[in-house]
């Protein structure tokens, strides 16, 4: 029985004065659909929380630049002013010399008028610079002025979109949304449980659209060899030093001999034998490579393997 709009009622009997939603053969399957109603209603709640983060910081950056801007003057009088300051300068009988930080001048109507300075410049360069401001004062309103109205027509568009995911009953809608405006948004979708194991590790692609991934550390080898690889996966490894675990991902294909030497340039650089000329690689099937029991984080056992010597480097 639907008691709100995101709340349910389940009865084993007929209730009266209840608005009846669905009716269940078994327990089990009405368990298991409002089950599913509540994880779908806080993956809900979670995405529109994550997107209207991101919606209302551009809601506040939008209103402050709109009211900044509608409170800006033309800009005329600053603009006047700062020319002023450097026509005064250029008057004066020595605008090569340098003055301090700031000069006590007599104006046209016969007042006294302070001009600060930059005390690094002489007259001349400090005029040029008030002549800049001038200019610029009265440019940079008139952009801002230009800009208000595409700002106001965003504000509205972002508005409208935080609405309809406000309003939205089911993750799919949001999710669309988002997708739709990659642009507001950028990746904040949550990334499938393989897309997450992979960035786990470094991802370099190699020739015929194999790619190698590479453990980063120990603890990380240990992941990516005993976790990640399949089982007809190629290892690779610098024979005799130490260094990162590496596998190609095969995916029911076998890479060729030079393949698995791009692979094992990698697996070179990213050992001890990186700065040698040539170094041994070994590599293997995944399945030949296992951890003896209460071994060292990144220390494996080989049972079978073959060795490529290569150039240790990373693909251009």
């Amino acid at each position: 029985y639907k008691l709100t709009e995101n709340d349910y009622l389940m009865s084993l009997t007929e209730l009266q004065n209840y608005e009846l939603h669905q009716k269940f053969d078994t327990v089990s399957e009405g368990i298991r659909t409002k089950f599913v109603r509540e994880i779908s209603r806080k993956s809900l709640i979670e995405l529109q929380k994550k997107a209207n983060t991101i919606l209302s910081r551009i809601i506040s950056k939008d209103e402050k630049a709109i009211k900044r801007i509608e409170q800006l003057d033309d800009g005329k009088e600053k603009s006047d002013k700062y020319r002023h300051f450097a026509e005064l300068m250029l008057s004066q009988p020595n605008p090569k010399q340098k003055y301090g930080k700031k000069i006590d001048l007599k104006d046209w109507d016969g007042s006294r008028i302070t001009i600060p300075l930059d005390e690094k410049l002489d007259l001349v360069n400090n005029a040029q610079k008030y002549f800049k401001k001038s200019s610029s004062i009265l440019k940079e309103r008139k952009i801002a002025k230009q800009k208000l109205p595409e700002i106001k027509d965003n504000l509205d568009s972002v508005i409208g979109i935080k609405r309809v995911i406000d309003e939205a009953d089911n993750v799919k809608t949001v999710e669309d949304i988002i997708s739709e405006n990659k642009a507001i948004f950028g990746s904040i979708m949550k990334k499938s449980n393989k897309e997450e194991r992979e960035d786990k590790f470094k991802k370099f692609e190699l020739s015929e659209n194999y790619t190698l991934y590479v453990g980063k550390n120990a603890k990380n080898n240990d992941e990516l060899t005993l976790r990640f690889a399949k089982p007809n996966d190629i290892w690779l490894h610098a024979r005799g030093v130490g260094g990162s675990h590496c596998v190609i991902r095969v995916d029911g294909r076998k890479p060729s001999k030079g393949i698995i030497k791009e692979a094992a340039a990698i697996a070179a650089f990213y050992s001890k034998a990186k700065s040698s000329k040539l170094a041994p690689v070994a590599y293997t099937e995944k399945k030949y490579v296992s951890k003896p029991k209460g071994a060292n984080p990144g220390a494996v056992v080989v049972r079978r393997e073959d060795v490529v010597m290569v150039e240790p480097g990373l693909p251009e």
